[in-house]
């Protein structure tokens, strides 16, 4: 009957051939299919199909084929070009296998690549998850008071949460003091100890608005990222804090405008996993509370000199410490996350305090929003000039030039750590202006001369190779578990190590790449559950292996010719030696002055700005 399927064997054409009708499908428990059991004859099951390399859309939302309607709820994360994610697939080889291993890494931490723009260097998506689905349950309304008191409880002991203090006073606050450690005491009474460490505390240096009681638990919950404490006592006090932080108290926190709060936003913003359970979510409150404390900071002037003689001289210098703050968060989140910082530094922005480490960070932050700029807009190097790369490089090369070497918060404290942690930050500054020149993935605009100098490419291999060896020490491991802005310039390290080992060969290069994997390795291990740390762990490792692969075909090149060399490979119309002493005698032009010389010296701003405040230069801790 015609349209009825025959229930014969399958036929055989000329030659003897058999035709297969259709695939031979095993049953369960069988070797054999169905069909080939009913008529009795061997099976000839088709091998897999040959793989098919055309391009596929993958969906952002699990089963969207059947229409994108019913996700309307869900709604996209995005990383922008200069997120870690697409760094690692940019500068790795474009090989059909590497490639490959990248698909197999989007797939499974849901990213998706050429989704913006339509090209791959145009950033990518992210998917997460149903905005209803993700709520957490109805908070309990505790106070801080409530909060602790259970914490004790739990831990048996208020000595562990003053332990921790302790730790977060000497070796976090120092280094990034957007509240102070005179200010960290809250209510509390200098104690003697406290006097001859970091100096007395003035009773007009109090903030105009009491800071919320919450930050004491913030600075206990900071210093608890470190692998070195217990595991249940981390629990405990991030769960004590993010019942605080999903109640009223942060309700309060972001919808009324003062000083205190954008303090207390800003300190949550140094450590990703304070502000929520949900990894994923807690990077996006990050970025959306570091944009809250810029909008309230603008609210109340902070961006603005401000004349002495209306607000008192202690609350000025806590206001420009704030500001600096607030640029140093927002541009180190603008660069690991998305494209454009919100704060665009202007002549209106005041000279910076005597926090030196602080201040300096906030230089840098500077430079690097420059830096970006000019190489990391959706229009590349075509929107940038040639006066523009020589300035900068005039102005990173005066701002190096004058960092101290030796670190001080107080008279009798010294920050041995901040020159590692300052040289590790140095790194995502120096990777920034100069990958586009020693790795270019799109050909250099010919209205762009300036090329990186040798000496300042080898300066960076020795950077890189002194920050990853720090990354491995008990120290540098502390940095990179509680502060989060660790992270990226400690993943910069890792790509940096992979291009040595490419393009030189040295057995060194590759053991300095598999120190950098395995400071990232166990960084990610302290949270296994959390899907951001394991994405990067994945890319990582992938480069890792890449770079071991690289070994067997690599000729060894010298490290002072390889990157340079890479430069004259892509552009062989540049010279050199040329540029050399061009710029070599823009730097020994003495009428030539650096911009940001001018526009900011911490040791004129503590001779002549305190003192036209009456604050004594040398005492730090007051401001």
């Amino acid at each position: 009957m015609q349209g009825r399927r025959s229930a014969s064997p399958p036929s055989r054409g000329q030659g003897g051939k058999k035709r297969l009708h259709r695939a031979c499908v095993p049953v369960e428990g069988d070797e054999r299919c169905k069909r080939c059991l009913d008529h009795d004859m061997p099976c000839d099951k088709l091998s897999a199909p040959p793989k098919d390399a055309r391009p596929r859309r993958r969906f952002l939302f699990k089963g969207a084929s059947g229409g994108l309607s019913q996700y309307q709820g869900v709604e996209a994360g995005y990383l922008g070009s200069s997120s870690l994610v697409h760094l690692a697939w940019k500068y790795a080889p474009q090989r059909a296998d590497v490639i490959d291993k990248f698909r197999g890494i989007d797939d499974r931490h849901d990213l998706y690549r050429g989704s913006v723009g339509g090209l791959e260097q145009d950033g990518l998506l992210v998917g997460q998850t149903d905005a209803e689905s993700s709520k957490s349950a109805r908070p309990m309304l505790v106070s801080v008071s409530m909060a602790k008191a259970r914490l004790v409880q739990e831990l048996g002991s208020e000595t562990v949460l003053n332990a921790l203090y302790e730790t977060c006073r000497d070796r976090i606050i120092p280094l990034f003091p957007v509240i102070s450690v005179s200010e960290s005491l809250l209510a509390d009474k200098a104690t003697d100890e406290h006097v001859n460490k970091y100096a007395a505390i003035d009773p007009h240096s109090t903030p105009p608005t009491p800071l919320p009681h919450i930050v004491r638990m913030i600075h206990c919950a900071i210093a608890s990222r470190s692998r070195t404490v217990p595991t249940h006592i981390q629990q405990s006090i991030l769960s004590s804090l993010h019942s605080l932080l999903s109640g009223p108290e942060m309700a309060k926190i972001v919808t009324s405008r003062s000083l205190g709060n954008i303090q207390v936003l800003l300190l949550l913003a140094m450590c990703d996993d304070l502000n929520g359970a949900d990894a994923v979510a807690a990077n996006e409150t990050v970025w959306q509370n570091v944009g809250t404390a810029i909008r309230m900071a603008f609210g109340i002037g902070l961006h603005r000199n401000v004349s002495p003689s209306h607000i008192p001289y202690f609350q000025l210098n806590r206001r420009l410490r704030v500001w600096g703050a607030c640029v140093c968060m927002d541009r180190c989140y603008a660069d690991g996350i998305r494209e454009g910082e919100r704060v665009v530094p202007g002549r209106d922005e005041p000279a910076f305090p005597c926090f030196r480490f602080l201040a300096e960070f906030t230089s840098l932050s500077m430079l690097l929003g420059r830096a970006y700029r000019l190489i990391g807009t959706p229009h590349g190097l075509q929107s940038a000039d040639e006066l523009s790369f020589i300035k900068l490089q005039m102005d990173i090369d005066s701002w190096t030039s004058q960092l101290p070497t030796l670190w001080q918060y107080s008279i009798r404290l010294v920050l041995d750590q901040a020159p590692a942690l300052m040289n590790l930050f140095i790194v995502t500054l120096e990777f920034t202006l100069q990958r586009c020149f020693l790795w270019p993935t799109s050909p250099i605009p010919p209205h762009i001369t300036y090329r990186p100098t040798r000496e300042r490419w080898m300066a960076l291999v020795q950077r890189v190779e002194d920050a990853v060896h720090w990354l491995n020490t008990p120290d540098g491991a502390f940095y990179l578990d509680v502060w989060s802005n660790t992270v990226y310039p400690a993943f910069c390290c890792v790509i940096i190590c992979l291009k040595l080992v490419e393009e030189s060969g040295d057995p060194h290069h590759r053991t300095l790449l598999n120190l950098a994997d395995t400071a990232i390795q166990q960084w990610a291990m302290q949270s296994p559950s959390d899907p951001v740390r394991n994405r990067l762990a994945a890319m990582s490792a992938l480069l890792r292996s890449i770079g071991t692969e690289s070994m067997t075909t690599t000729t060894t090149l010298p490290v002072q010719d390889m990157a340079f060399d890479n430069i004259v490979t892509h552009d062989p119309g540049f010279d050199a030696v040329a540029f050399d002493q061009m710029v070599q005698g823009l730097f020994s032009d003495g009428s030539t002055t650096s911009s940001l010389a001018t526009g900011f010296d911490p040791m004129a701003f503590e001779q002549t700005g305190m003192e036209a405040l009456g604050l004594d230069p040398l005492w730090f801790e007051h401001v």
